[in-house]
C-alpha cells in the first residue's frame, strides 16, 4: 500500500491531488474509463500525461456525462483509444 499522508490524517482536498500525482508517477500507464471533464480521474490521467506516462481512454456514449473526460482526452490526442485488456497490454508493451 502507498499512502501520501500519515495514518490517521484527516482527509483534505489537497490530498486527492497528491494521491493522483503519486498514482500517475508509479504506473506505466493510466486508463480513463469514465469521468466528467476535470473530474478526479481525468486529473489523474492528465497528470500521467504530464509525467510522460501512457494515457489510454475507453470511449463511451456521446450522451453520457461520464464519457466527457475520455472523449476530451481522445479528441486532444492526449490518450490512445482502448476497448479492452488486449488493447491496453499492446499499448503498454510498445517501446
Amino acid at each position: 500500500m502507498v499512502c501520501v499522508t500519515a495514518p490517521g490524517t484527516a482527509r483534505h482536498g489537497l490530498h486527492a491531488l497528491a494521491r493522483a500525482r503519486t498514482l500517475a508517477v508509479l504506473t506505466r500507464g493510466t486508463v480513463l474509463v469514465e469521468s466528467p471533464a476535470h473530474g478526479g480521474a481525468w486529473e489523474t490521467a492528465c497528470t500521467a500525461w504530464r509525467y510522460r506516462r501512457r494515457v489510454m481512454a475507453v470511449p463511451g456514449p456521446i450522451t453520457a456525462a461520464l464519457s466527457e473526460g475520455p472523449h476530451r482526452l481522445l479528441a486532444e490526442g492526449t490518450a490512445r483509444m482502448v476497448t479492452g485488456p488486449d488493447d491496453i497490454r499492446a499499448h503498454l508493451d510498445r517501446t
